[in-house]
């Protein structure tokens, strides 16, 4: 009986074992899928193993074989949850850092912490030189912390902190012959750090100055950050400026569908918005423009072939430009990519088709789409194409039932930032010396803190943007495109959606004084 007792004991302490490593997987895959998403890969995601304690001595790793998996310790989770409001913080360097071997298609990579060299991965890498070791972990370094920045984490202060007590725990020697040394793996990430804080403010105003729609200054953010970070994301931002910008260029057409790559959607859906100036050239402006978004988007497709995002971009360019066919036949390639059903994808499949005047077959593919996902964009190309005035040649009637739909889906009824948005000219007003950052002749990005808020300071030509951006990681994910909803910009603040996190951005303009 007492035996019995004493199994029932057993049993009962093993399951509630397993019921706490679920908890602690549950919490790690979400940390895992939100840096996923914000990899943005179409490559399938590896899978994540956690190692129960003191089963192993590895820390984290990425192992390509027999499926690519990642490996994580219990007891690494243990001390990351222990650093309180950096817990997630923490995991995220871990994880993000072996995500980037993955992705980057390193054929091998080491233990987090070098802790394998007595297994038979650290016997492969006792032949591999210190010099290649560092030049992985850098590159895996750099990455991991930049995507793991635009998943919504603060991975920069907290790494030092961490490796300590990874050695530590695994009581681990501060120098391995052949391996970079505790201090030299703090080196690495010194420097991928400081690389990667002076970019985020980059990419942060590239995309926020997107949403305004200074393209022209926005393609000069996402150009320089292909000089640091040449991702396919990068030259993909940049084709997507320079597209946005040339459409101010094409000549105005009655019908003014929506593409599926526009930021700023509301703003294409009148023809007379926001023309370029030049007018004496025109046609050799959108050529140009057209031009450098190809060169952009090929850039980004040769680094990821199966990048759907810059396919789908470049199907978009080339109905613009007034090429149709190569517009379905950048469709088929892609259909041909992947098994999934991609609703952007379809959106510009029927654009392209309307221009070749296949309207039944145009309709049908609109109809579904707009049905199934609840997408402004969708729903408005739907309507407008479904509804018979299109087909009057009434110029005037067509823009009374523009204005009439995006007052409805559109335009917002009050104030939603007004505390938040007060707050910016104090913040122009303080006299607090400010770094600026130079990223071309007449563009300037800087911080600065006030109230304990950090805030996004951007000089273009004869006026200053400031920025309180706020982002917040998503709780679930989306198949369309980032501009999934028209963006409600009521002249103090917006959303942009991304794929991983909301961005919730209030600013305000100023004259340079």
């Amino acid at each position: 009986m007492r035996l019995k007792f004493l199994l029932i004991l057993l049993l009962i302490s093993f399951n509630l074992f397993a019921q706490v490593n679920k908890k602690k997987l549950i919490i790690a895959q979400k940390i895992f899928d939100n840096l996923v998403n914000a990899y943005a890969s179409n490559k399938s995601a590896p899978s994540l193993k956690m190692l129960s304690k003191g089963s192993t001595r590895v820390v984290a790793q990425y192992i390509a074989s027999p499926s690519p998996t990642v490996q994580v310790d219990e007891a690494i989770f243990d001390i990351c949850m222990g650093l309180g409001k950096d817990s997630a913080n923490a995991l995220a360097i871990i994880l993000s850092h072996e995500l980037a071997h993955y992705y980057n298609d390193h054929n091998w990579c080491s233990d987090y912490a070098f802790a394998l060299r007595n297994s038979a991965l650290g016997n492969t890498l006792n032949k591999v030189s210190k010099e290649s070791k560092i030049e992985k972990e850098s590159i895996a370094d750099s990455y991991g912390l930049f995507y793991s920045s635009l998943a919504g984490y603060r991975p920069f202060d907290v790494f030092n902190l961490l490796l300590d007590k990874i050695y530590k725990q695994y009581k681990l020697p501060e120098v391995v012959p052949g391996y970079p040394s505790k201090k030299e793996r703090k080196e690495i990430n010194r420097v991928q750090k400081e690389k990667i804080q002076n970019l985020i403010p980059v990419f942060e105003a590239g995309i926020i100055l997107q949403y305004l729609k200074y393209y022209e200054e926005a393609a000069s953010c996402f150009e320089y950050l292909t000089k640091y970070f040449p991702s396919r994301e990068m030259y993909n931002n940049y084709g997507v400026c320079k597209m946005s910008l040339a459409l101010n260029y094409k000549p105005a057409e009655v019908v003014s569908f929506i593409y599926p790559v526009e930021i700023d959607a509301s703003s294409r859906i009148y023809s007379q918005t926001d023309r370029g100036d030049d007018t004496l050239n025109r046609e050799g402006k959108f050529k140009e423009l057209t031009q450098d978004a190809k060169t952009a988007f090929d850039k980004a497709i040769s680094l990821d072939p199966k990048y759907i995002k810059s396919h789908i971009n470049l199907a978009c360019l080339y109905d613009i430009r007034g090429n149709y066919q190569a517009a379905l036949g950048v469709v088929n390639e892609i259909e041909n990519l992947t098994s999934e059903i991609n609703p952007d994808l379809l959106l510009i499949k029927a654009i392209a088709l309307y221009h070749i005047k296949n309207v039944n077959e145009s309709e049908k593919i609109l109809q579904e789409i707009s049905s199934k996902h609840g997408n402004d964009i969708y729903d408005y190309n739907y309507k407008l194409l479904a509804n018979s005035i299109l087909f009057s040649n009434d110029v005037q009637a067509i823009e009374k039932w523009k204005d009439a739909w995006v007052n409805e889906q559109v335009i917002l009824s009050s104030d939603t930032c007004n505390s938040r948005h007060k707050v910016l000219n104090s913040v122009a007003n303080n006299k607090a010396a400010i770094t600026f950052q130079g990223i071309e002749a007449s563009l300037y990005l800087g911080r600065t803190i006030f109230a304990g808020n950090s805030f996004l300071i951007m000089k273009i030509k004869n006026k200053r943007i400031i920025a309180d951006l706020n982002i917040y990681i998503n709780a679930g994910t989306d198949a369309s495109s980032d501009s999934k909803k028209l963006v409600t910009n009521n002249g103090k603040c917006f959303l942009i959606h991304l794929p991983s996190t909301t961005w919730s951005v209030v600013y305000k303009e100023f004259l340079n004084e």
